[in-house]
């Protein structure tokens, strides 16, 4: 993964909030999708955000109001 990686997209677990790239993003989106348990769903991506230290930022507010992935 690059340093210079480009945080595209927003992702809000709970009350914790989260920028993240598109390639996470395109990630989780992908496996989430055959998960259909809730509490699973939730568990693989808190697992794919502490893989992925590199890939994501812990922020307080977003810029916007557009939320790409909400859980």
């Amino acid at each position: 993964m690059s340093r210079n990686s480009t945080f595209t997209n927003t992702l809000q677990l709970g009350n914790s909030k989260y920028i993240i790239t598109k390639r996470l993003y395109q990630e989780i989106m992908a496996q989430t999708n055959y998960i259909s348990d809730y509490n699973e769903c939730k568990t693989y991506v808190m697992n794919a955000l502490t893989k992925c230290l590199r890939e994501t930022q812990k922020v307080n507010d977003f810029k916007t109001k557009k939320i790409d992935i909400e859980i």
